[in-house]
């Protein structure tokens, strides 16, 4: 992930990674510039101020306290409000719904480190671009904490433009 932000050495991306059965994955990357990996497929996306995007994400929703040394997690019925919206937000994106249908805690464990987890929610977002620029950010590279692990990228985008 130290690469991921030197702008010279590799393009900027998101992933999202799937078990497709014991052997393999199925990998999504998305980039600003080709990749010229196999099977790569070029795909023109532009939003302006005023656009409603709908588009599903994995985000990260486990959070930090006592100086970064306890992971918590917030019950269901507040994470939209006290963990999605202000990452929405940065984003470039002013969220009018979010449903969060369940959220998966995943173990973690690092050599020589206690355990913990990371947990993600089951999210459907609605929402209204405010910062095209921010937002066209957020869904190349994802959409709050630990995208470089794959949380936050947005999936199965619809854009309405804004007056349409």
């Amino acid at each position: 992930s130290l690469l991921r932000n030197e702008r010279d050495a590799v393009p900027q991306y998101g992933y999202r990674a799937v078990p497709r059965d014991e052997h393999s994955s199925i990998v999504l990357l998305r980039s600003r510039q080709s990749i010229r990996l196999p099977d790569e497929r070029e795909l023109e996306f532009t939003v302006a101020a005023g656009d409603h995007l709908s588009f599903q994400y994995l985000p990260c929703v486990s959070t930090k306290r006592e100086r970064g040394r306890v992971t918590t997690l917030l019950p269901e019925d507040m994470l939209a409000d006290q963990v999605l919206k202000p990452r929405l937000a940065k984003s470039g994106l002013a969220a009018e719904t979010i449903q969060i249908r369940g959220v998966d805690r995943l173990p973690m464990h690092k050599p020589k480190c206690k355990p913990f987890f990371q947990a993600d929610a089951h999210a459907h977002v609605e929402a209204v671009v405010t910062d095209a620029d921010t937002a066209m950010l957020a869904f190349i590279n994802g959409i709050g904490h630990k995208t470089a692990f794959g949380f936050g990228l947005p999936l199965q985008v619809t854009v309405t433009k804004a007056g349409g």
